[in-house]
């Protein structure tokens, strides 16, 4: 089976996205920020507030619950703004990643060729061949079927170089197909 299809900037931005969104230590790097940053923050309105409250004329118990209060307010809306950030971040960030280099078959126009020994990528820089041993994953997003050959790498096929529904299902079939006749597994599959 046999399919040309093109993968531009915006689609690798997309599949940088959902990966990172469902890497568990990405996941834990933001979860490491985010405590981070509230703590960082009660620590630093605190810290402030107990400094300056004997030039207010403030009693300790006062001052701890006056700057405390927005302290832990504080904390809890950096805590869930956090993720926001970094995601918007990440999206104005990658771009900029792709424009620093060449990127020859990584975006441009290619060739995918699924045959019962391998998948066979033509990007415009040559044959990628890619054994079914090596196939990790298929994930199915509302944009794309990625097809993972490594824990950071996939083939990126937008769902609109599919002429119907039941092309795109006989390319998943087949892939399914070949890599359970190859392997002797099911290929673990994610519709996201």
């Amino acid at each position: 089976m046999v399919l040309d299809y093109e993968v531009t900037t915006d689609d690798f931005v997309k599949f940088s996205l959902y990966h990172y969104k469902n890497s568990p230590t990405y996941q834990r790097q933001i979860l490491m920020g985010r405590l981070l940053n509230a703590f960082v923050f009660v620590a630093v309105v605190m810290g402030i507030g107990l400094a300056i409250s004997p030039l207010l004329d403030l009693g300790w118990g006062i001052a701890l619950v006056a700057w405390g209060v927005p302290a832990v307010l504080g904390a809890i809306a950096a805590f869930l703004v956090f993720p926001r950030l970094s995601d918007q971040k990440l999206r104005k960030l990658l771009p900029k990643l792709m424009d620093e280099g060449k990127n020859d078959g990584v975006t441009g126009k290619q060739c995918i060729n699924v045959t019962p020994e391998a998948i066979i990528n033509r990007p415009s820089i040559g044959d990628h061949r890619v054994p079914w041993m090596s196939v990790e994953r298929l994930v199915q997003t509302s944009d794309h079927v990625l097809i993972y050959v490594g824990s950071m790498s996939a083939a990126i096929i937008r769902l609109n170089f599919f002429a119907t529904d039941e092309d795109l299902l006989a390319f998943i079939e087949t892939i399914k197909r070949y890599y359970g006749a190859a392997t002797g597994k099911s290929l673990p599959t994610v519709v996201a």
